[in-house]
């Protein structure tokens, strides 16, 4: 089912989502594709789940990913959509900054004020928390046939981002969890664990770990949007989250992808902060969740 776009403007999120649904159906190949056949095999019983558009945000009980095990469905919301694709904005930008400047600086590179020009990015995802709205004039739009490369990063990285928060709606599903509004502390932490084991357990190494640690930081910081920092009865805390998904990370020990992790974080809860100087991206990392520890308590 998808939403008619005749009479919405073209800033609107079902016009600017669309395509980025009909390509995603409910193929989860976008971040593992070397257990596509095993997913359809031995999770959807052989044959792939439909995947249902929906346009709305949460306050109008329109929730962004929700598996629906008795249809075999899974509802994406273009409201969602649209919140995955700001946070891969920002990590791809972050993965730029990191690269020209890695050798110039000793140690992670300090983004300070660089990050100042995606935060209409995340002013936007924030605002799609409550209400469905169209895209701000001054931001870039979603464009999946765009031929701009870096465009076409930003879209990779969605994608994949995209794919991890489906395989966790599956996780819930697999192990069998309750309905949404019935659903554990310790749901959440299996759907997790599922998602994160799912991606990294058989990952080739190199690039293609770097891509998906990557992947997963966006689809990780767009998922604690929708929780208290300090977690509650349904949601462990950011920091536990994130110290349980990275657990399955294994980054060489100069990951790029972690050091842009870390500051997708750290500009998402405590963007003032000033870090201490660190040698290596995981000392950073490993600040980052100390400093989410500290905002739970």
């Amino acid at each position: 089912m998808t939403t008619p776009t005749n009479s919405l403007s073209a800033k609107d999120t079902a016009v600017l989502m669309e395509p980025y649904f009909q390509l995603l159906g409910s193929n989860l190949s976008h971040i593992a594709p070397e257990r596509a056949d095993e997913l359809t095999n031995d999770v959807f019983g052989g044959a792939l789940w439909d995947l249902i558009a929906k346009k709305g945000a949460p306050p109008g009980r329109v929730q962004p990913f929700l598996a629906n095990p008795e249809n075999r469905s899974i509802a994406v919301s273009y409201s969602g959509l649209a919140m995955v694709w700001c946070m891969a904005v920002f990590g791809v930008f972050l993965l730029d900054v990191v690269k020209a400047n890695r050798g110039a600086v000793e140690g992670p590179v300090n983004i300070g004020r660089a990050m100042h020009k995606l935060r209409g990015y995340l002013v936007y995802a924030d605002k799609l928390r409550q209400v469905d709205a169209p895209w701000p004039d001054d931001l870039t739009c979603p464009d999946v046939n765009s031929g701009h490369e870096v465009i076409q990063e930003i879209n990779n990285v969605f994608l994949g981002a995209v794919a991890w928060i489906l395989l966790h709606e599956v996780g819930h599903v697999h192990r069998q969890h309750e309905v949404e509004s019935s659903r554990s502390l310790k749901d959440e932490e299996e759907a997790d664990e599922f998602a994160a084991k799912w991606v990294f357990e058989k990952v080739p190494e190199g690039p293609q770990r770097e891509f998906r640690i990557l992947a997963v930081g966006v689809a990780l910081a767009w998922l604690l949007l929708f929780a208290p920092v300090g977690g509650d009865a349904k949601h462990p805390p950011a920091y536990s989250r994130v110290m349980h998904v990275s657990s399955y990370f294994e980054p060489a020990v100069d990951s790029v992808a972690l050091e842009v992790v870390a500051h997708l974080f750290k500009a998402l809860f405590f963007p003032t902060e000033m870090p201490p100087t660190f040698t290596r991206p995981a000392e950073l990392f490993d600040w980052t969740v100390s400093q989410l520890r500290k905002r739970s308590t």
